[in-house]
């Protein structure tokens, strides 16, 4: 049988033991402080880890932190959409503008510090396109225009469903400034909600 040994640097060091027979001995701590260490065992292997992994708590804080490319990759599908929905009749922006929030959520990549970005992009998608199956024209033919499919609404309620759609919008950045409620997560919450706004542009021509 040959065991190999590590040595135990704080929190983070962790110990692997590696048998050739099927028995499991017992092991004394492996450290000089005696640390106990849980056991993982399987055939013929045991496997010691420590109770905490400080590396482990690091990368966590990492994954959960804001960064200037994900903020950048959500405002930016957000200026794309009000350049792309612009370009369209009015009668499309609506539908338009609800795919182009649905966009913006799948930005932030699912993570923690921008969960209520996420949550609040997607409900205005939801409530957005909501509003222009309320108000669809069935007899107008789709837009087609780069793998996306926009409805149309009715050229009678254009006007209207602008209107409930920059409250929509406007709910949205709201909800977003309020979010932010101070240091980092209030510098890029502030420019989701900035882009945000600055969609409504599109709904008053």
């Amino acid at each position: 049988m040959k065991m190999l040994n590590l040595s135990l640097i704080g929190k983070v060091s962790m110990a692997v033991v590696f048998m050739l027979a099927n028995t499991l001995p017992t092991f004394a701590a492996l450290d000089a402080g005696g640390s106990d260490l849980p056991q993982i065992s399987a055939p013929g292997q045991i496997l010691l880890v420590p109770e905490e992994t400080t590396a482990i708590d690091g990368l966590k804080s990492f994954q959960m932190a804001f960064s200037d490319s994900h903020t950048s990759a959500i405002t930016r599908r957000l200026g794309d959409a009000e350049r792309e929905c612009g370009a369209l009749p009015a009668e499309y922006r609506a539908d338009c503008l609800a795919q182009g929030f649905k966009s913006a959520a799948s930005a932030t990549g699912n993570r923690p510090d921008y969960t209520t970005a996420q949550s609040e992009l997607n409900k205005a998608s939801r409530s957005l396109s909501s509003l222009v199956s309320q108000n669809e024209d069935k007899a107008a033919a789709p837009i087609r225009k780069g793998g996306k499919t926009y409805r149309a609404v009715k050229k009678a309620a254009v006007k209207a469903v602008a209107a409930k759609a920059a409250a929509i919008v406007t709910e949205t950045e709201t909800k977003l400034l309020r979010s932010a409620s101070s240091g980092l997560r209030k510098t890029h919450y502030a420019r989701i909600a900035q882009a945000v706004g600055s969609t409504k542009k599109i709904l008053r021509s």
